[in-house]
């Protein structure tokens, strides 16, 4: 998954162009700060929800600076029931998000603000897995995380310090915290090549989004969210052999859809992955434990260019 901060962008630069012009205009600083709420609403959801990748991405806004983005999101799942027809599992994970823009300000070489957003989150999950046939899973799931973000800016240029005061505390240097509540559908289906199962799946997801102990009352929202995230997870056992151990081939797709009143908060509704990997058995003293998986995937969506390159663990 990935994010284009087009809104944050434009208003951010028309607030700045506005005090270029006509010299003093905190009031509509203010506004435009509560206006970018659904923004960081969005920042968050982006940082717990499940479906958002942990990988690096790159904004490219016309006519305008790019924007840097990095995700990093680390989930354990613990079985806590076990049938032949269904199974409870509970989910913790943590995540941490980077954002970065260099805004410009004034003509002048050098005359800019250099932007970094931070948010560190954690959450936890309950799934709920029922075997509808064979080969077919129904999947309700609920979750909640905290997260804390802060903006740290630094103003860069004689022109820019000068109109630093308007902007510290609500568009700039500011830090929140946010609830984020996830209610998921899901159904996915699986089927088997020799050995391995491979997977396809279908989750939708509403998400509430609710700030909390905010530095200043301009950084405050409450949002709601929904998305689609549809994944494939193909396996493809080979006849390659590493250290003895039988290398399978893996095919990952996927797609993801917002839809909704907010649906284009980010720039885009839907945004696309697609990559490749390789598995290897998890053995120890005989005993099999899973694979670990190597793979690397390419992300874009309109103006957005990402990548992911992960090291993981299927028990499957």
């Amino acid at each position: 998954m990935c994010i284009r901060l087009k809104n944050l962008h434009c208003v951010i630069i028309c607030l700045l162009s506005m005090m270029c012009l006509d010299g003093a205009v905190f009031g509509a600083n203010q506004d435009g700060a509560t206006d970018l709420g659904v923004d960081y609403a969005f920042m968050f959801l982006m940082t717990l929800s499940p479906d958002f990748a942990a990988a690096n991405y790159t904004i490219q806004n016309k006519g305008g600076p790019d924007v840097d983005i990095a995700i990093g999101r680390l989930p354990y799942h613990i079985d806590l029931v076990q049938k032949a027809d269904y199974r409870m599992q509970l989910e913790v994970a943590a995540a941490y998000q980077r954002t970065e823009e260099i805004i410009p300000t004034f003509p002048d070489p050098g005359e800019n603000i250099d932007a970094r957003w931070n948010t560190y989150g954690a959450g936890v999950g309950l799934l709920y897995e029922y075997n509808v046939s064979n080969h077919l899973r129904f999947t309700p799931s609920m979750r909640a995380g905290i997260a804390k973000m802060e903006n740290r800016a630094s103003y860069n240029g004689a022109q820019t310090n000068l109109i630093k005061d308007l902007y510290e505390g609500t568009l700039f240097n500011w830090k929140t915290n946010a609830s984020v509540y996830n209610l998921g559908l899901g159904l996915s289906y699986d089927w088997t090549l020799l050995d391995r199962a491979s997977s396809v799946k279908a989750d939708v997801y509403h998400v509430i989004v609710d700030s909390f102990n905010e530095s200043d009352s301009a950084v405050t929202f409450i949002e709601h969210a929904n998305m689609l995230a549809l994944k494939a997870d193909m396996i493809f056992p080979t006849n390659l052999v590493i250290n003895e151990q039988r290398l399978d081939f893996v095919l990952l797709l996927g797609a993801n859809n917002f839809f909704g009143e907010n649906r284009r908060t980010l720039g885009y509704t839907s945004s696309y992955q697609a990559g490749i990997g390789g598995e290897l058995p998890l053995k120890w003293r005989q005993t099999m434990f899973g694979y670990i998986r190597l793979s690397c995937q390419v992300l874009w969506a309109d103006n957005m260019k990402g990548w992911m390159f992960t090291i993981g663990y299927n028990p499957k």
